[in-house]
């Protein structure tokens, strides 16, 4: 599930990175900045599995 939510927010960034230049919306590309952030957190998160 982890990594069909990161490549969800990768598909996502990549949409909005595509939007916001061919448009010039600085709002678009932020929020494609965000799902960037998300997905790398997403899979750099440590699990929760092995503790109490």
């Amino acid at each position: 599930m982890r990594w069909f939510k990161a490549l969800l927010f990768f598909i996502l960034a990549i949409v909005c990175y595509a939007i916001g230049n061919i448009a010039g919306l600085i709002l678009v590309i932020a929020l494609g900045l965000i799902c960037e952030g998300l997905m790398w957190f997403t899979i750099f998160r440590k699990s929760k599995k092995g503790k109490p």
